[in-house]
């Protein structure tokens, strides 16, 4: 379990570094291939649904625990079992699943912020137009 637990910090620890090398890319314009590419890997409605996917399948993951805990009066069942390797995972996957949603908004909202140049169609032509 406490591996699991390093395991959770370390890859929430990674994921946020990620998405904040991406919004930091879209906010002082690293390149205008990098802009969108990020705008169009986080398309506003598809990480949404991800993160509901992710937010959905966390509390799945979390209940059975949950409920055992409200069971046995509000006390922990021992470390070991399936249910608490779950739990650990469905806490993973809700932090994801926030994490995604909230940088997702951050991302959008830099790139409006900002009026960043934003690419044609076809990337082999370099001129831009200015998003509005």
């Amino acid at each position: 379990m406490n591996w699991m637990m390093l395991g959770l910090t370390l890859s929430v620890l990674g994921l946020q570094s990620f998405y904040l090398g991406c919004i930091v890319q879209v906010l002082y314009r690293y390149s205008l291939q990098s802009t969108a590419r990020w705008l169009r890997l986080f398309e506003y409605n598809r990480a949404m649904a991800v993160s509901g996917v992710l937010l959905i399948t966390g509390l799945a993951f979390c209940t059975p625990l949950c409920m055992l805990y409200v069971r046995l009066g509000f006390r922990l069942p021992a470390v070991n079992g399936l249910r608490n390797h779950l739990a650990v995972t469905g806490l993973m996957l809700l932090i994801f699943g926030f994490l995604t949603f909230c940088n997702t908004l951050v991302l959008h909202a830099v790139n409006l912020r900002t009026k960043l140049p934003v690419l044609t169609q076809d990337p082999k032509i370099h001129v831009c137009r200015v998003a509005s």
